[in-house]
């Protein structure tokens, strides 16, 4: 069984404007910002407790969105029930309904629940068609429920529709891994994205993703 990295743990930093109703010059926004930056700089020198701590503190008071990058960051870890009781602070304090079914489809996905999960990302694309982060998890659950095809298809659509914002690091590692396991013509396919990743990828990308 080959595993793919899930979309939920990989980035923290994602949290700090989800919810977007702040001005990046705002004194709050800067405050988030610093701790995100901080917990991730504790969660690089695999300093786990002291980044939940912080964060945590942090999202008691804080918009939801830090809250939410709370439960990432417990998933990080699988820490399912801390999760749990992350993703209830960040109801609780108005996270969108958006950001919720996001969420809720990674806590299913974390728990194996693979079925709910698809069911969950398919809801917030149908909500943002070019959510990469939900496409890439979805295509995630399209695999580990033996439909290479369809996982294929999500990834392509998502990246063909936006590529500018869908050529992520996931999103592309995990494409072309799929590229490999479907065989035949995968290697001109990972030839193509990488000439897609020059395209329109940052130009730190690192083109390592495209596994040629």
């Amino acid at each position: 069984e080959v595993e793919l990295p899930s979309s939920a743990a990989l980035a923290v930093q994602e949290g700090v404007a989800e919810e977007g109703a702040e001005s990046s010059a705002s004194l709050h926004y800067k405050e988030r910002a610093v701790t995100i930056a901080l917990v991730n700089a504790l969660v690089e020198q695999g300093e786990y407790r002291p980044a939940r701590r912080l964060l945590g503190d942090a999202a008691k008071k804080g918009p939801p969105a830090l809250a939410l990058a709370l439960m990432r960051l417990h998933l990080t870890f699988g820490a399912i029930e801390a999760a749990e009781n992350a993703l209830a602070l960040s109801e609780k304090r108005g996270a969108s309904s958006e950001a919720l079914i996001l969420h809720r489809g990674f806590l299913a996905l974390a728990k194996g629940d693979h079925g709910p999960a698809a069911d969950l990302f398919t809801e917030a694309l149908s909500k943002e068609a070019g959510n990469v982060t939900a496409a890439t998890n979805l295509a995630l659950c399209l695999l580990y429920s033996k439909q290479l095809v369809r996982a294929v298809e999500t990834l392509e659509n998502v990246i063909r529709a936006e590529p500018c914002k869908a050529m992520t690091y996931p999103a592309v590692f995990n494409l072309c891994t799929l590229y490999d396991l479907q065989g035949g013509e995968g290697h001109h396919k990972k030839q193509m994205m990488r000439s897609l990743v020059k395209m329109f990828a940052p130009e730190d990308f690192d083109v390592a993703a495209c596994k040629l």
